[in-house]
């Protein structure tokens, strides 16, 4: 299983703010391969990080359509875990899977400055992810400018 430390949701925090978390043991969640962790539609405010095996992201409610493949250390969940809305994808573990799930339960086991600092650390993941979405999109419409001529 990948050590806390590496995780960049992790990064910053002391020797006893990782020992909070990875003493957390009811966080810790296993997944047989096939097994949804996370379906789009449903109501749930964690957010997870994949600690060990692999996972897919889906859209879909009739037809699933693939969006990325998730790795050890990746985070998952954030959109509804910061807003309360439903969740938007679907995420299913492709190996037998470890998450860590973090929610009111885990951040209240912790203290109020790692609990500051994974949020900062959340803000700074969906910054890196909006920066790579706008990248992604100026290519695309300067393909279709392109394509157009």
């Amino acid at each position: 299983m990948l050590d806390i430390t590496r995780i960049h949701l992790f990064q910053g925090l002391t020797n006893q703010e990782y020992g909070e978390v990875q003493h957390a043991h009811f966080a810790y969640r296993r997944y047989p391969a096939g097994e949804y962790i996370i379906r789009q539609g449903e109501r749930s405010s964690a957010l997870y990080v994949l600690m060990a095996g692999t996972a897919q992201v889906t859209r879909g409610l009739e037809q699933e359509h693939f969006i990325a493949n998730l790795v050890e250390g990746a985070i998952f969940g954030e959109i509804s875990f910061l807003t309360a809305r439903l969740r938007s994808t679907h995420v299913k573990a492709v190996e037998d899977s470890v998450v860590l799930r973090i929610d009111s339960e885990l951040l209240n086991a912790i203290s109020a400055d790692a609990k500051d600092k994974i949020k900062n650390r959340i803000i700074e993941l969906l910054i890196d992810r909006l920066d790579n979405m706008n990248h992604t999109l100026s290519e695309i419409s300067r393909q279709v400018r392109t394509a157009d001529r």
